[in-house]
């Protein structure tokens, strides 16, 4: 018979729940820390460390040990989440509530939301969400500057993000109109604010330009370029500097092109003065 394992001693009521549901969960399965290291891929020791309650274990090791042990791994992570947002709000203790999905409807409002949803599901590292959300759908880039304020997610890494922190199916379409909400409040902000030309370019059709630009789909990567750039100014900044930039670069194509035919136009009218001339003199 083994020795017994010392008191869980910890302020965090959400650790001491986990650490106390894991060793109820290792005693019913009538396995030593030997025996269940056997059952993953981590050490006896890292297992036992996982349950003494002095600080809250990775997730992956909380999910191993619960597989282990034949217990259900679904409720191990709800437990370890609950843990780590006790630890959040103990460390932020003033930090601002955020809106319930259904009141959210500017881009500030969604990310605070999303930055308390990210919290309650854990906090987990970022390469580790990456991992979770699939191969491509949502790169820790994006998720690192959603965290800043300074990006929104698309709607498709949206419902990513949600599968990831486990939002149950029924509270996904309150995300989605949330962030529909959103889309149409930037759209109407950005027709509200529309981009000037610049005064050297006032005689230009600026309407053919912006069609132009629109229409030219190899753009985009150019302005979300520029925008992973300057996304440390700040949403509303980078997203305008972003088209300023894309603008003036297809404002330059347009500027090239008018001169170059209003050269070519040029050259046709002296050559057709010069055999004006040469006619006349000759004559």
């Amino acid at each position: 018979m083994g020795r017994p394992e010392k008191p869980i001693l910890t302020l965090n009521s959400g650790l001491y729940a986990l650490a106390h549901w894991l060793r109820q969960q290792r005693s019913g399965a009538h396995l030593t820390y030997a025996a269940l290291a056997e059952n993953t891929i981590y050490t006896q020791t890292t297992l036992q460390r996982a349950t003494s309650g002095e600080r809250i274990p990775k997730l992956p090791v909380v999910e191993a040990y619960a597989r282990g042990c034949g217990a259900d791994v679904r409720e191990a992570r709800r437990m370890w989440r609950n843990a780590r947002w006790i630890e959040h709000r103990t460390l932020h203790p003033r930090s601002p509530a955020s809106p319930l999905p259904e009141l959210v409807t500017e881009p500030a409002e969604l990310l605070a939301a999303l930055r308390e949803l990210y919290y309650k599901s854990g906090a987990m590292p970022l390469d580790e969400i990456e991992r979770r959300a699939g191969l491509g759908r949502l790169p820790h880039t994006t998720v690192h500057r959603m965290l800043h304020g300074t990006a929104v997610l698309q709607r498709d890494q949206l419902r990513a993000f949600l599968e990831v922190c486990e939002v149950p199916g029924k509270e996904h379409e309150a995300w989605m109109k949330a962030w529909l909400r959103v889309w149409r409040y930037r759209k109407q902000d950005q027709h509200e604010r529309p981009l000037s030309p610049p005064a050297e370019t006032s005689e230009m059709n600026f309407d053919r330009v912006v069609r132009a630009l629109l229409s030219d789909h190899r753009l985009a990567q150019r302005a979300g370029d520029f925008y992973d750039r300057q996304s440390e100014r700040g949403f509303d900044d980078a997203l305008d500097a972003a088209m300023a930039s894309v603008y003036r670069y297809k404002r330059d194509q347009v500027l090239r092109t008018e001169r170059r035919r209003d050269t070519v136009q040029l050259t046709r009218a002296q050559r057709r003065r010069d055999v004006v001339l040469g006619r006349t003199a000759a004559g």
